[in-house]
């Protein structure tokens, strides 16, 4: 497995590609040099696996042999590394690809139809120009909770579904799973906010949605407004049985006066 090799007071590997047509039973020999750079030549470890059993290019140029028997891997290279001020996260950039590490499994970097000109940056400036429904976006594809709350928070109820009616199909069913499966929307005190928006998108797109048959998704609004339902129930026969406590002890506090 090719790793990145962090070194520092402990030393950590992680792994960037986890493939055979990445040369995993391949092993480094040598740097060696030639005219027009360097070349890295390649041994096969194992010689007796039957797809990766071509022959060896020993030397770099030309191989008088049959061409059809070499075999090429793609070279795999990390071009930049960068860490999270708290040291806790990274990220690479890699041939294959953008990866996240991160020693906390709190967070979850899950981007949606990402783009390069998506950014934090972009969301606080759409936001400032009270471009809600452009900023939602934005804030949906980067997948984080701190700028889909803002957004959301930011948003005038009367606006609400104004801003539905703006977001496209696919926007608004990730907007109602972020809802359903989300920490934040739980723990927030803002229900009634919440379930406006649960409301709004449900009746702007509620016969396409139903036409998409995700039952995962109406399972997952069904628990999260029952959760909310079960609180509120319990917070007002709380109230109710305070509320006739005092009531009660009102009535004893006269009586005994009047006696």
């Amino acid at each position: 497995m090719r790793n990145i090799l962090i070194f520092g007071i402990a030393v950590e590997r992680d792994g960037v590609a986890d493939g055979r047509p990445h040369g995993l039973v391949c092993e480094c020999v040598a740097i060696r040099f030639s005219p027009c750079g360097s070349l890295i030549a390649v041994l096969t470890m194992d010689s007796t696996i039957g797809f990766y059993s071509t022959k060896q290019l020993k030397l770099p140029g030309t191989v008088h042999s049959d061409k059809g028997e070499r075999s090429a891997k793609p070279q795999i290279a990390v071009h930049n590394l960068s860490f999270c001020p708290t040291g806790r996260r990274f990220s690479v950039c890699s041939t294959e690809g953008v990866a996240v590490y991160s020693l906390d499994m709190l967070t979850l970097f899950d981007p949606f139809q990402l783009d390069s000109s998506t950014s934090p940056a972009t969301v606080q400036k759409h936001l400032s120009l009270n471009e809600y429904s452009t900023a939602l976006m934005a804030a949906l594809k980067l997948n984080e909770n701190t700028l889909v709350t803002q957004c959301l928070e930011a948003t005038p109820v009367g606006q609400i579904e104004l801003v539905c009616q703006t977001i496209p199909l696919l926007y608004a069913e990730r907007l109602l799973k972020w809802i359903a499966d989300g920490e934040v929307a739980y723990s927030s005190p803002h229900v009634h906010f919440y379930m406006k928006w649960i409301q709004a998108v449900l009746k702007v797109h509620g016969g396409q949605l139903k036409g998409r048959g995700d039952a995962a998704l109406l399972t997952g609004l069904q628990q999260f407004i029952q959760h909310h339902t079960q609180l509120i129930r319990s917070m007002a026969e709380q109230n109710k049985y305070g509320l006739q406590y005092l009531v009660a002890m009102r009535q004893l506090n006269q009586s005994a006066k009047s006696t």
